[in-house]
């Protein structure tokens, strides 16, 4: 854990949502197991859940650009549509929001809202409303939605003023070094980095905050609780 600011300049926080409130290669792995187990029944287990991880692209790729690729690869006959429906009925069920939740009750106790920032379509609404967490704060902004993505400057201003928090005195926290840590610097917010044990590049500014997950961030919220 690495830490070169002070908590109590911050008066809000903003997240990212995928692999940053909660572990996704956790989720995909999950859904994609299932899938492999109930719609492919007759391929080898282990390589067909690798190769839809693989195509799955850290969910980078559209599931519609995902399932034809799928049905190509398997030959499956069901429609394109009844598969991209299946998979965002399913997936919000193998997202494990509890470290998420931890989040929200130790920034709930210390008095600093937080929204959540999202490249994505409206359905990320749906998955972050099955986690129970868009019950505790009206500031999810999606680029689906507001038709700008991380990291321009418009999505990360929007999402601060939503808040009622100057951007200075916000801190944004994600995984992605362009879209969300150098995305919020540039508008002059701080910047928590969850690394997932990866190395910060060197020839970039350092972020305020860098954690390995989202687990050691609450735990340094809940030190600052106390002061």
């Amino acid at each position: 854990m690495s830490v070169q600011n002070n908590l109590t300049l911050i008066k809000g926080v903003l997240f990212d949502w995928d692999h940053t409130l909660y572990d996704r290669r956790v989720a995909i792995k999950g859904w994609t197991e299932s899938f492999v187990r109930t719609i492919l029944p007759e391929v080898s287990f282990q390589s067909a859940v690798e190769t839809l991880i693989s195509l799955d692209q850290e969910g980078y790729c559209s599931r519609t650009e995902f399932f034809l690729e799928v049905k190509r690869r398997f030959g499956l006959s069901q429609p394109l549509d009844v598969l991209v429906e299946l998979f965002h009925q399913q997936y919000a069920s193998y997202i494990d929001a509890s470290v998420a939740q931890q989040m929200v009750i130790v920034l709930r106790e210390i008095g600093i809202p937080f929204g959540v920032v999202t490249n994505g379509s409206y359905r990320q609404r749906e998955k972050i409303e099955a986690t129970g967490l868009v019950e505790f704060t009206a500031c999810v902004v999606m680029s689906g939605v507001l038709k700008v993505e991380k990291p321009d400057p418009k999505i990360f201003l929007t999402a601060a003023a939503c808040l009622g928090i100057k951007p200075e005195a916000t801190i944004f926290v994600g995984d992605h070094i362009h879209n969300d840590i150098l995305g919020a610097r540039r508008v002059g917010m701080q910047t928590a980095w969850i690394s997932y044990g990866r190395e910060w590049p060197r020839e970039l500014l350092c972020p305020d905050i860098v954690v390995s997950s989202l687990h050691e961030l609450v735990s340094l919220f809940s030190q600052y609780r106390r002061y």
